[in-house]
């Protein structure tokens, strides 16, 4: 039985945006219930070495989405710059891509 490059990227993709979108609305609550800025949130590192949170989220976003895209286009390129994004901006991030990926089709992807 062989399996398809869609087999393989899309359901990976979604089931990690999926977890990704989970993370960030239980984040909102979290927040809410214990009076955090969800702004600092954005720009929390876990080490000194580490990219801030907002990054981490881009990264997932452009790692999916920008991954499906690389694999239409033959060519994965760097993210773009983006910075000053807020929370819900990030959820939008990972709505904008979840839909996106779930838009694929088994033909356009194989």
């Amino acid at each position: 039985m062989a399996i398809s490059l869609y087999d393989i990227s899309v359901a990976s993709y979604l089931q990690t945006l999926g977890a990704i979108a989970n993370v960030l609305s239980r984040g909102v609550q979290h927040a809410a219930d214990g009076g955090l800025d969800l702004e600092e949130i954005v720009r929390f590192t876990l080490r000194d070495d580490m990219a801030p949170f907002s990054f981490q989220v881009i990264s997932v976003w452009h790692h999916s989405l920008g991954a499906v895209k690389g694999l239409k286009e033959g060519l994965f390129q760097p993210p773009p710059k983006m910075s000053g994004l807020d929370y819900t901006q990030l959820q939008g991030l990972v709505a904008e891509a979840m839909e996106g990926v779930q838009c694929e089709s088994r033909e356009g992807i194989d």
